[in-house]
């Protein structure tokens, strides 16, 4: 008979209860560890997920994630572009470079958020904290001065947890701001934009790109960076009602907006997705003891039919 692993029990107090353990959840309940705060975080989720989603972590984050113990480890994890550049085609428009920056991080960092939320755990994990994974808040309820969220375990049992603050970092479709009556206001724009991870093969101009590289041209723009391990992330505008792209679609990008003089060749689709951009932003950031932080986890990303 296989032993089922143990379980934290989820505590019926604390002083504030954080949704969602995406970067802005960990983050927040690393710093609330390192302060002493009493605080509890639950996810919905099974474990952090696979993929890159966001892949660049600005100099003003790595300074801030100094101060909690995670820029070094995340720093060797990723990969440092020290600019940017903007091609017409093969003919270089303008080049940019992050240098002359006033911070100790002169560079964008690019790294997966997959590694960025595996580094932020572990950090957790060395200060004694946790994660309640599977666990999904239902509704909040008064309880002066704080509230009393609803929450749903993995075992299906629903269970009361009496909260100073709760602090919403559950993303575009927030509970937490739906519960809290917080409103939302905007829209989508219409322009979809294609989204994929790949490995491309080794020697051409395009792998070469060493920082970020937004590719102009009659076709359309297109962005290509380098990431870890390896891989180039490729954004580009497409066709309405367009699919996550595939190894040929990510080639003929390339061809129509990329660099003339070569053929870059795809050998691998790691992950891919298509996205709108959001043109929205909650009316407020605080309703009495509930509180919203963070940004969405992924562009609105729609997971890849292919990946």
């Amino acid at each position: 008979m296989t032993a089922l692993p143990l379980v934290e029990p989820l505590p019926c107090q604390t002083a504030v209860l954080i949704v969602g353990a995406g970067p802005a959840g960990l983050a927040l309940a690393v710093s609330l560890r390192q302060l002493g705060v009493d605080h509890v975080l639950i996810d919905r989720g099974a474990g952090i997920g696979p993929g890159s989603r966001a892949a660049a972590v600005q100099p003003r984050t790595l300074e801030y994630l100094d101060r909690i113990g995670v820029g070094a480890p995340l720093v060797r994890a990723g990969t440092k572009a020290r600019g940017f550049s903007l091609h017409d085609r093969d003919r270089t428009l303008l080049r940019a470079c992050f240098d002359q920056l006033d911070t100790p991080h002169p560079y964008m960092l690019l790294a997966s958020q997959q590694t960025t939320e595996e580094q932020l755990l572990a950090r957790l994990e060395e200060l004694g904290g946790t994660v309640h994974r599977q666990h999904r808040l239902l509704g909040i309820t008064p309880d002066h001065p704080g509230v009393m969220a609803t929450v749903a375990g993995p075992d299906g049992v629903v269970r009361a947890v009496s909260a100073r603050y709760l602090v919403g970092c559950d993303a575009l479709h927030s509970t937490v701001r739906t519960a809290a009556g917080i409103a939302f206001p905007g829209t989508a724009r219409e322009q979809l934009f294609a989204l994929a991870d790949v490995r491309l093969t080794a020697g051409t101009r395009t792998t070469a790109c060493e920082d970020p590289t937004f590719f102009l041209s009659g076709a359309g723009m297109l962005l290509l960076s380098p990431l870890a391990g390896g891989l180039h992330r490729l954004v580009a505008p497409t066709a309405p009602g367009s699919v996550a792209p595939c190894a040929a679609d990510v080639e003929r990008l390339l061809s129509e907006r990329g660099p003339a003089r070569e053929a870059a060749r795809v050998s691998e689709v790691v992950a891919a997705s298509t996205y709108r951009v959001q043109e929205r932003v909650a009316e407020s950031f605080r309703a009495g003891p509930v509180l919203l932080a963070g940004d969405p986890p992924t562009p609105t990303a729609r997971p890849a039919a292919r990946a």
